[in-house]
């Protein structure tokens, strides 16, 4: 979830939420104490006090107060005991559907997540690992290990991921989607059920009115980029490709799951997967492992919109077009072993099935993700197209004046174009030029 509307009041909001957390948390030791036992396994374990910090940079977190929990206490043995957790906490005002993307991500730590981990294991699963998170018991808390105690960081915000870096996350995508293959052969009831329980956050019919001005405002902008770049003919195409049948609607469109007849098989999909919401862990400088994060945008749908998502919104055009062959294999590979992992030690899986698996690898071939990828570029689209302000925006960048700012006013519009940095307006014309050599100016894409 991301606009520049978005980040501004979250930026407002930041510091009292963080205040008023701590304060929170300093009264709630039980709770902690509590979750914390389990997660150690010590019962006897006594918690002294907690120490509150931000848990991100401001304007990395749309939906949620998020903090960085030190606990202090005695182990039950009598040694001392520390431990840093993330918490994410339910935030006071509901905009943007934030109210709803905290609710779904608690559902899917709390109900996705653990069965996804009894189809595969759970080193397959590139996710922290969850200490609490309950639909009934305080709902308005999740609590996540600390990934940055084990060397994981977030690449700077606006940076574009290079080709090392992509590997790892085509392959975390790959790890995750199989294991989605992996519960729906180990378990179709529980399969089913998760998916006709997954709702879409943001792309249908009745969330038109909360995004669909946002969307528009990041085409207009990304129109006025295009002629300041010397493409206004991009443009004018870019224009009158969102004029019919609309984004919004367009995008509704594009994250309908694959019918379970077709080629391309339905898979839990992130839903939202761009650099603020990886962390990667290094070795002599070199990206070795990546986490996901964030689980509030997921939805049962098509493997290919993580990828797009990906691919649009965080790593450069020479990435995307030099490397694309290699990122899809490491996809795909990862994706296999997954399967295969789960055939041989899963009993749950009838032979037939296993067999299956063993012989033919993962019911997807890279000619088949190509061509669903192609049918679904506008998403891509349309989704780095509303990204990318988001990621380069910061409040020094808003007109100066007594009043609030309308941010879908075309001052506002030019204003900001002007603003923004180049790295910006190469980021937009790359995007644009890239869907214009494959035909999805033109509509053509859906038709493939």
């Amino acid at each position: 979830m991301a606009s520049d509307t978005m980040v501004q009041l979250q930026q407002q909001g930041a510091l009292e939420g963080v205040t008023e957390q701590a304060q929170l948390e300093e009264l709630d030791l039980a709770f902690y104490q509590g979750t914390l036992r389990k997660a150690e396994g010590d019962g006897d374990l006594r918690l002294h006090g907690l120490d509150v910090r931000p848990g991100c940079k401001v304007g990395d977190n749309f939906s949620s107060i998020v903090t960085r929990n030190t606990a202090r206490g005695v182990r039950g043995n009598g040694t001392g005991f520390q431990r840093s957790v993330i918490v994410k906490r339910a935030p006071d005002r509901d905009r943007f559907r934030c109210l709803a993307a905290f609710a779904k991500e608690t559902e899917a730590y709390s109900v996705l997540v653990p069965a996804l981990a009894r189809a595969v294991s759970w080193s397959r699963l590139p996710l922290p690992r969850c200490l609490h998170a309950s639909e009934t018991e305080r709902p308005d808390h999740i609590v996540l290990e600390d990934l940055a105690a084990e060397g994981f960081a977030m690449p700077p915000r606006g940076r574009e991921l290079d080709q090392a870096h992509a590997a790892l996350v085509l392959r975390a995508l790959g790890r995750f989607h199989g294991a989605s293959l992996a519960l729906r052969y180990a378990d179709p009831a529980t399969f089913h059920r998760l998916r006709a329980d997954t709702a879409e956050l943001i792309f249908f019919p009745e969330a038109e009115a909360v995004f669909s001005s946002t969307l528009g405002a990041a085409a207009s902008l990304a129109v006025l980029s295009l002629k300041r770049s010397g493409r206004a003919d991009l443009g004018r195409r870019l224009t009158a490709r969102a004029a019919a049948p609309g984004i919004f609607r367009e995008m509704c469109d594009a994250v309908l799951p694959p019918t379970d007849d077709g080629e391309v098989p339905a898979v839990f999909t992130h839903g939202d997967c761009w650099a603020n919401n990886l962390l990667f862990r290094y070795k002599d400088g070199h990206p070795c492992e990546t986490k996901l994060i964030d689980l509030a945008g997921i939805r049962c749908s098509s493997p290919a919109l993580d990828l797009l998502h990906f691919l649009y919104t965080s790593v450069s055009r020479e990435v995307r077009t030099v490397h694309r062959q290699q990122l899809l294999d490491e996809y795909l590979d990862s994706l296999r072993e997954t399967l295969q992992e789960t055939a041989g030690t899963n009993p749950a899986v009838d032979q037939h099935t296993t067999s299956t698996i063993v012989a033919t690898g993962i019911p997807l071939t890279r000619a088949q993700l190509e061509v669903e990828m192609r049918r679904r570029a506008p998403f891509g689209l349309w989704m780095g197209l509303w990204m990318l302000p988001a990621i380069f925006f910061s409040p020094s960048l808003l007109p100066k004046g007594p009043g609030p700012v309308d941010y879908y006013s075309q001052a506002t519009q030019a204003h900001l174009c002007a603003a923004l940095p180049k790295e910006f307006h190469q980021r937009v014309l790359h995007l644009v030029e890239e869907h214009a050599e494959i035909g999805a100016l033109e509509n053509e894409s859906r038709e493939a």
